[in-house]
């Protein structure tokens, strides 16, 4: 083998490494950005769960201040937070007040809870 015939192989594995090389930085370039809003929704629900659901209770409704307590504490099961749900869309449309930016909030990490765990079971199933 000569020189001229080396050299188109050893070109097309340097451009095989290459393209390989930028594609997987990209990649981890973009898991490392990923994780990084991840880390920052989860700040932004826990704020929600636990400075939002004291902001909502109320001396009147005892189950839906239970609830939210639980919701706080993450011990919720589904069927709970589908009765916190309603409780707290039935006060959206019925009382129009300063919290009703709070109940959608929770409204929709209730529904982030319950459908997103759905839609991750879903994924482990097919």
């Amino acid at each position: 083998m000569d020189i001229n015939s080396i050299l188109p192989i050893v070109s097309i594995i340097l451009t095989v490494f290459g393209f390989s090389y930028q594609h997987f930085r990209v990649i981890g370039d973009l898991k490392e950005r990923i994780a990084k809003v991840e880390t920052k929704t989860d700040l932004f629900w826990k704020v929600v769960e636990t400075h939002i659901t004291d902001i909502v209770k109320s001396t009147v409704n005892y189950r839906k201040d239970d609830l939210l307590d639980g919701m706080k504490c993450g011990q919720l099961n589904s069927e709970e937070m589908v009765e916190l749900r309603s409780i707290l869309e039935e006060e959206f449309h019925t009382k129009k007040d300063q919290y009703n930016l709070q109940r959608v909030l929770l409204i929709a990490r209730l529904d982030q809870l319950t459908y997103g765990n759905q839609r991750d079971i879903v994924r482990k199933v097919r």
